[in-house]
């Protein structure tokens, strides 16, 4: 059964500053949660943002569980917008101030499966660094569908947007990013220059690559 407007909604996380040393952060710490709400805000019921001193592991799993138990809620779509590590990722630390904390994808799998209602998670797409290496474990948290680069993402400026059109307009995920990050090596080449070696913007679609925006969670 096809997903309403009125059945899905979107949470966006977004924290970066205490790292934002880098150009190619600065499009989604500036402009990310700006420009999915222009793009996708009529797509929704409801867009979401856990920003800054807002983006805690804890109040993300919150937003989780209140939407998760509205029988009216469907679907639910994440835009990860943090910082990134293999198997890490960062948010606000609640306990000190301008601090962030390290928390391993494997443990916010079993947070996440801890709730009710998890089957209601659908997209997970994120702009962190080592997104894809976080895939596996959102897969298993029970999103139908995870993206993420393999190394540095250095490409969101070019990408996010496109992918938040694409995404809207009804393409499948797969595609939306397959025209998302063309392109995407220039950018790498960049971020190479500028001494980040592992800079891979290429995004690896994990799970239901066909999954549209109102396909059924």
């Amino acid at each position: 059964m096809a997903v309403s407007k009125s059945q899905r909604v979107l949470i966006i996380v977004s924290y970066l500053s205490p790292k934002n040393k880098f150009n190619f952060y600065n499009f989604v710490e500036a402009s990310g949660i700006a420009t999915a709400k222009l793009i996708l805000k009529s797509k929704y019921s409801s867009i979401e943002v856990l920003k800054d001193s807002e983006a805690t592991k804890d109040k993300f799993l919150s937003k989780i569980s209140t939407f998760a138990s509205k029988s009216s809620i469907k679907a639910i779509d994440v835009i990860m917008m943090t910082h990134g590590n293999p198997g890490k990722l960062y948010f606000y630390d609640a306990s000190e101030s301008d601090k962030d904390v390290a928390v391993k994808s494997s443990t916010l799998k079993s947070d996440i499966r801890a709730l009710k209602n998890y089957n209601k998670l659908r997209l997970l797409y994120s702009t962190a660094c080592y997104g894809d290496s976080h895939s596996d474990d959102f897969l298993g948290a029970g999103f139908n569908a995870s993206v993420g680069s393999v190394g540095v993402n250095s490409n969101s400026a070019s990408e996010f947007p496109i992918v938040c059109e694409l995404w809207g307009k009804g393409d499948k995920i797969s595609t939306a990013i397959y025209w998302g990050e063309m392109g995407y090596k220039a950018f790498d080449l960049i971020a190479k220059a500028a001494g980040f070696k592992d800079a891979n913007s290429d995004k690896n679609v994990r799970g239901n690559g066909s999954l549209r925006i109102d396909s059924d969670a």
